[in-house]
């Protein structure tokens, strides 16, 4: 995972990735959703969810996290089952694991 930045669309056009990846958003410490971009980039999915078009639990976030894959939908799956099992359930804005 690559450090966490401020989740607007200058941080996200400075520095998420324009390939496909896996994405962490974050509210303060909590990571609130876990998802990932196989057809587009990790940018164009974050500037979705910053428009709110992805709902408004995510739109909520602070800041955000990523990293490229060249199999994100395996490193989805593996990263949400890694939080289900270390906390007991999904990030509260996830609603089931793909």
């Amino acid at each position: 995972m690559q450090g966490k930045y401020s989740f607007d669309e200058e941080g996200i056009i400075e520095n998420a990735p324009v390939t496909p990846g896996v994405y962490w958003l974050w509210d303060g410490d909590e990571v609130i959703y876990i998802g990932m971009s196989e057809e587009d980039s990790v940018q164009s999915r974050l500037k979705d969810h910053l428009r709110g078009n992805e709902g408004p639990c995510t739109q909520g976030a602070d800041s955000f996290s990523f990293d490229t894959s060249r199999i994100p939908n395996v490193a989805e799956r593996i990263d949400l089952l890694r939080f289900q099992q270390s906390f007991g359930e999904l990030p509260r804005c996830n609603d089931l694991i793909p």
